[in-house]
């Protein structure tokens, strides 16, 4: 073939990746060794100092503060708990994580991308791949558990090429990941980092988790429009005509939805459906979640606290159906089932919120004379980092 000599160069350049990334420590133990390296930076620019414009067209002059002096080493010992508590995304991530965890664990968001897929035709079955890929960052690794293998089976049922299939899911869900038609888990932790780095410069400026939903919306459509161009255009020519081995039998290998789950989904969707409609009546003028106004004021400040509540809202519109989903299909049985999906979901942000105790400032002010170096960074869903620094005061 004459694509062997890149596909070598290309295979080689990820195995070298591939072994570099297997040696990167603990991701905890990454975002020590910057707090470290904050403190030692304070330490060396100490002194220096910036004018900075505020929000209101003011200059302010911030000064580095050292970690290593007498007050740097005080402020830190005394704010270390409030670091901690006042780290604005924890609670949004972990509240909303209770819903879209229960979800996940009893099947319900699965079996939603099983039957996106299943139901697509042969022209749109790249596309049909891609899409659900990117929807399914809500549900943290499920992408890559069930769309994969999926996503090859279904370009095989129809005789193309399954390494296709397996790369166009593979493709959705990480290029895709954090793109999406619904608020995720990951929204309140970016609007959490932003609101507090905002407020730096204006402490009344607030940024709620739906801040990025065109943006998301608008992402979720370009990455699958290109997804699956690549895949007819480049992917699918690449890998020329697949014929299936003799012993194959494509008939046996269906991932097809027993009835009584397809039902509970049906059900357990329709569910979450109502209540998101019962939801935005909450925003009503009238409703407990409608703000009054004055005449000056542009309309959207009415949704003020409906945009507050988005986190708990989410919550709930996933963990009925999932509930729900679960008692239909017999894998919620008791309360105590119930219980258990919620501390599992709360195990796996067990990283995140280590990590955020890391953090050398919450972003606040706990010694009204000290505003020293303040770090700031999150783990989107654990498998990154952000780092913010403001080294002035």
């Amino acid at each position: 073939m004459k694509f062997q000599p890149q596909l070598k160069r290309i295979v080689s350049w990820l195995e070298k990746a591939e072994r570099i990334g297997n040696r990167l420590p603990d991701p905890i133990t990454i975002f020590l060794i910057l707090t470290g390296c904050v403190a030692i930076a304070s330490a060396l620019f100490a002194g220096v100092s910036a004018e900075v414009v505020q929000r209101d067209g003011t200059v302010a002059t911030k000064v580095v503060s050292s970690l290593f002096t007498f007050e740097g080493i005080r402020w830190a010992l005394l704010s270390a708990v409030d670091n901690f508590i006042g780290f604005a995304p924890l609670g949004p991530v972990l509240v909303i994580m209770i819903g879209i965890g229960v979800a996940e664990r009893t099947g319900l968001i699965a079996t939603g991308l099983r039957i996106l897929v299943g139901k697509a035709p042969s022209s749109l079955l790249p596309a049909a791949v891609v899409f659900p890929g990117v929807l399914s960052s809500m549900a943290a690794d499920a992408g890559y558990v069930v769309l994969t293998p999926l996503g090859a089976l279904l370009f095989a049922g129809f005789g193309r090429h399954p390494i296709a299939g397996l790369a166009a899911a593979y493709a959705g869900v990480s290029g895709g990941f954090s793109a999406n038609l619904l608020i995720t888990g990951l929204d309140p932790l970016l609007a959490g980092i932003t609101g507090q780095a905002a407020q730096i410069i204006d402490a009344t400026y607030t940024v709620n988790a739906a801040s990025n939903y065109y943006f998301m919306v608008a992402s979720t459509i370009l990455v699958t429009v290109i997804g699956t161009w690549v895949t007819i255009k480049i992917v699918e020519p690449m890998l020329g005509k697949w014929t299936p081995p003799e012993n194959m039998d494509l008939a046996n290998q269906s991932d097809e939805i027993p009835p009584e789950e397809n039902r509970a989904f049906w059900i357990s969707f329709s569910s979450g459906a109502i209540l998101l409609l019962l939801f935005f009546t909450l925003a009503f003028p009238g409703a407990p979640l409608h703000d009054d106004i004055g005449p000056d004021q542009p309309g959207v400040d009415a949704l003020g606290s409906f945009f507050s509540a988005i986190e708990i809202l989410i919550t709930f519109v996933f963990i009925v159906p999932g509930i729900l989903f679960g008692v239909l299909t017999k894998r919620v049985r008791n309360d105590k089932d119930v219980a258990k999906l919620a501390a599992d979901s709360m195990v796996s942000m067990g990283v995140c919120s280590s990590s955020s105790a890391s953090r050398p400032s919450a972003g606040r002010r706990p010694m009204p004379s000290w505003e020293a170096t303040k770090l700031k960074y999150a783990v989107p869903g654990c498998a990154g980092g952000m780092l913010i620094i403001h080294c002035f005061r």
